[in-house]
């Protein structure tokens, strides 16, 4: 059974995608991750774990609901011994204590009736 989860993050608007992806896989201690292209996204292109059984891409954030989050991070696992969701709450943890806010959103954060719940981790 694959898991989801989703983190956005505040950050500078002088901080490109590149940059703000290298920082994070280094604090997530991620060291294989690549640059993939598609339209689907902001800019045509995001950052992706290279991990068979979790996935983590950095992309832009493109949701008016969560206008003042600059990057999102989907999660995905595979893998029964890792739940995303749980994986997402230690992430925004890290990203927070590295300088960064983070949100983590409730469950269906995508649906018209979200009402703006979720987890924030502050600086």
């Amino acid at each position: 059974m694959t898991t989801y989860s989703d983190i956005f993050v505040e950050a500078s608007s002088e901080l490109d995608l590149r940059s703000f992806s290298s920082q994070v896989f280094e604090i997530f201690g991620i060291a294989d991750f690549e640059e993939r292209e598609s339209s689907h996204y902001v800019d045509g292109h995001y950052f992706r774990s290279k991990a068979d059984d979790l996935q983590i891409k950095v992309t832009f954030t493109d949701d008016s609901d969560l206008d003042g989050y600059r990057f999102w991070l989907p999660i995905s696992s595979t893998n029964e011994s890792i739940d995303a969701a749980a994986l997402a709450d230690t992430y925004a943890k890290k990203l927070s204590t590295a300088g960064w806010a983070a949100f983590v959103p409730a469950k269906d954060w995508n649906r018209k009736d979200w009402l703006g719940e979720g987890v924030r981790y502050d600086v």
